[in-house]
């Protein structure tokens, strides 16, 4: 099996916008994509009294719907649309439910996703393998175009490409996005050579385990250098204040602890997590590959949901083959030994820097708005952010070979 991802740009989606829309752009993709685009006016008029927000994708839901007719879910199948299609579908239809549930505040969420909205999130998310809420996929992989006189293969940094949707409008969520997709794009030659190592790890040269791996540690420590540059445009107030509440989900989220059910559907999807990181495939695969294993209980096997289904296969290859691959290397040389240790050592240096983004961009700004008696300040995906990248960290420090 070959892992399934783009040569050029790894899982970020690298088809046109007009293949993204294909033949349903007038019926389906042009009136969604209109009040997505039209989110942060739409919030910003948004109050619990006046829900201008959900009133607005309600109307277009229905609309579109309406058009589909009885038979929503086949017109909607793989039958008939394109992957690129299903993805773009996905891509809208989760902006919007998170949208609905959180234009009025994070203290004021949406009490359960009506029908035909639940119908249309349900069928979008099953056509790609993923869960209808938004995902890293969603506002990273599957959100943004090159700029004009880039293309796919020469945009390469944060500065090649433009987002096309947000919530808030601001400079600094597009950044948030951005600089995500630079670390994605470095992560594809990481990919390439882990590729090439487990596709016969029996019988793979030593000379060639020791220049892949070279080149793997040359990738993780871009990924380091641009998660750096999350800084540069991002201010930890906007990002905690203005977008962090629409990334979230509503599992052991204290604003909803019931749970946000989709009506009509089963199951409901009740208890959902936000998008994370730890949604990224690309990341989860490094992490596979020097041999880092979670229980089955863990948050970050549960993450393995919130990716498409196609990306969550290349993991689970990455995770059944770099066993044997680690058992060759036992066997080689002490240079060889150290190249694979020095890959772990990346990983953690990476482990490092995403914790003092957090603490950067979560944890400190929560403390100023920590109202007295509560609990501890929860990440997008409902976890202790900081125990828990630590824990990951060690997770992944123990997978050094001595």
């Amino acid at each position: 099996m070959t892992l399934t991802f783009n040569s050029v740009t790894g899982f970020v989606e690298s088809s046109t916008l007009c293949d993204r829309r294909g033949s349903l752009y007038d019926s389906l993709f042009k009136p969604l994509e209109s009040v997505c685009d039209s989110l942060p006016s739409l919030i910003n008029k948004s109050t619990p009294k006046e829900c201008v927000c959900r009133d607005a994708v309600m109307e277009c839901v229905e609309s579109v719907v309406e058009d589909l007719g009885d038979g929503i879910e086949k017109a909607l199948s793989s039958s008939n649309l394109s992957v690129p299609q299903m993805r773009h579908l996905y891509h809208l239809t989760m902006l919007l439910v998170n949208a609905y549930v959180w234009c009025n505040g994070e203290n004021v969420p949406a009490e359960s996703i009506p029908s035909p909205l639940s119908t249309l999130a349900v069928i979008a998310a099953k056509n790609i393998g993923n869960l209808p809420i938004l995902t890293h996929c969603v506002v990273s992989l599957f959100n943004v175009l090159p700029i004009e006189g880039k293309t796919f293969k020469t945009a390469k940094t944060a500065d090649d490409f433009v987002v096309m949707r947000t919530f808030t409008g601001t400079r600094d969520e597009e950044w948030f996005y951005l600089v995500t997709v630079e670390i994605e794009l470095n992560t594809v030659n990481v990919m390439k050579a882990m590729e090439k190592l487990i596709k016969d790890p029996k019988n793979i040269e030593e000379k060639d385990v020791l220049e892949e791996m070279g080149a793997m540690c040359e990738g993780i420590e871009k990924m380091t250098t641009s998660l750096g540059r999350m800084e540069e445009h991002l201010d930890a107030d906007v990002f905690y204040t203005h977008l962090r509440p629409f990334l979230s989900g509503w599992k052991n989220n204290k604003n909803c602890s019931k749970g946000i059910p989709f009506e009509g559907e089963d199951p409901l999807y009740t208890h959902l997590s936000g998008a994370s990181a730890s949604q990224s495939t690309s990341i989860a695969m490094i992490d596979a590959f020097i041999g880092t294993v979670y229980p089955q209980d863990h948050f970050l096997v549960n993450m393995r949901s919130y990716m498409p289904a196609d990306h969550r296969q290349s993991l689970q290859h990455v995770i059944e083959s770099s066993g044997v691959l680690r058992e060759r290397i036992h066997d080689m040389s002490p240079d060889t030994v150290e190249a694979f240790n020095n890959i772990v050592k990346c990983v953690r240096s990476f482990r490092t820097k995403h914790i003092q983004i957090v603490t950067r961009y979560v944890v400190t700004p929560s403390l100023k708005h920590k109202k007295k008696g509560e609990g501890e300040v929860l990440g997008t995906g409902g976890t202790t952010p900081i125990r828990f990248l630590k824990d990951v960290r060690e997770q992944s420090d123990n997978t050094i070979i001595t």
